[in-house]
């Protein structure tokens, strides 16, 4: 899509107006636009299976998708990893070291050369234990060890976990009676274990099968199950330099109510893909992300091929999304979809003197981090005295 940014320059006498004879306190308004756009769905090397109910994390240029759901509703152990490559493609798909028991609806994230799965199935209402393994350089796993000395306070399923530095955070998820509002975190020590968890600043709602994402210091959460339905809450809390979480604070509403979806961020936006209410949806959103931490309104962009709950999304550079169930033909998908998104452009202000009735050449300046070609427009009007 096309993306505009707005600059304000500063100057005394500029150009047009140096011939009025008194200098005037003058403000240009430099547009800076690209003619790029951000593209529709394409697929990349499949999943060697076709299934869903496994979170994606990225490491080290790799990305790893560790149990899951598959057809006839088996439930796996099984590790996957692929490596991006430099046009957005993935390699082909590796397996490695597999986690001692069968999961699915758990959490997963990756610090310190540790891949964590937090709240994996093993018996109603989820597990309380954290499993950890070592990523070797080659991208490969040490063995999956459990960590006995700090599990979650609570057993869980379906909850949301992000990593914030040397810290750990547990999100909502259901206790196999209800819905939580919890915020569990802990300290990543330097050799992979977990201190001991503390609570912070609880959810406005009770939400699990919900999507959490971090952003320009804070989390942001979206969707999910309430307990009697589907929700299309998105709140934010800023993150303390403590470890703690501020209030949560109420931001712009998602166009419908879903759960089972993610929620991924990349440059300056929030996107929402797939999910479930009634049946998969294939809608994809995204929000702006605003300097206040506030989100700019939910708009449609380019929708999956397909119809997909259940499914696995990270952003690195592009979006990507994994697996997941479509209703509609009732099965689990195998399918890698990848979408390149345009990230906005920066001017440079810049301020400014001139002499009286004396002109002043001012060189526009911007860049784009995608590289794309950038198109200058600029017009300029008085603030000291009425112009025209």
């Amino acid at each position: 899509m096309n993306r505009r940014l707005f600059v304000f320059l500063v100057s005394f006498a500029l150009l047009a107006l140096f011939s009025l004879g008194k200098s005037q306190f003058v403000m240009l308004q430099a547009q800076v636009t690209e003619n790029a756009i951000s593209g529709n769905w394409t697929t990349t090397t499949p999943l060697p299976q076709a299934f869903g109910h496994a979170p994606a994390v990225v490491y080290n240029g790799r990305i790893y998708l560790a149990g899951g759901e598959g057809p006839s509703g088996n439930i796996r152990n099984t590790v996957y990893y692929a490596t991006f490559q430099a046009d957005g493609s993935l390699s082909a798909w590796n397996t490695t070291t597999a986690i001692g028991l069968p999961i699915h609806y758990h959490a997963m994230v990756a610090a310190n050369n540790y891949l964590y799965v937090i709240g994996p199935i093993g018996g109603p209402g989820g597990s309380n234990v954290i499993y950890r393994a070592f990523i070797k350089s080659d991208g490969t796993l040490d063995t999956w060890y459990p960590l006995p000395n700090t599990p979650l306070p609570v057993r869980l399923t379906s909850p949301m976990a992000v990593v914030v530095g040397n810290h750990l955070y547990v999100l909502g998820g259901h206790n196999g009676a209800a819905n939580q509002d919890t915020v569990y975190y802990t300290t990543i020590n330097a050799d992979g274990t977990l201190a001991a968890w503390n609570t912070t600043t609880a959810l406005p709602q009770k939400l699990s099968f919900s999507g959490a994402v971090v952003a320009n210091g804070r989390i942001y959460v979206a969707g999910g199950w309430f307990g009697t339905g589907w929700t299309t809450a998105t709140y934010s809390a800023v993150i303390n330099a403590d470890g703690t979480v501020g209030t949560w604070n109420t931001l712009s509403s998602l166009p419908k109510a879903i759960g089972n979806h993610v929620l991924l961020g990349s440059g300056n936006a929030l996107y929402v893909a797939g999910g479930l209410d009634s049946a998969s949806q294939k809608g994809v959103y995204s929000a702006p992300l605003q300097a206040d931490g506030t989100l700019g309104n939910w708009t449609a962009i380019a929708d999956l091929p397909q119809p997909l709950h259940d499914l696995a999304g990270t952003a690195y550079g592009d979006l990507y999304i994994f697996g997941g169930f479509n209703t509609t033909v009732g099965a689990y998908q195998s399918t890698v979809y990848v979408m390149s998104v345009n990230t906005p452009p920066v001017a440079n202000a810049q301020s400014v003197t001139t002499a009286q009735n004396t002109a002043q050449n001012i060189t526009l300046t911007a860049s784009d981090p995608d590289g794309d070609l950038l198109y200058h427009h600029s017009e300029s009007w008085c603030i000291e005295r009425r112009c025209t």
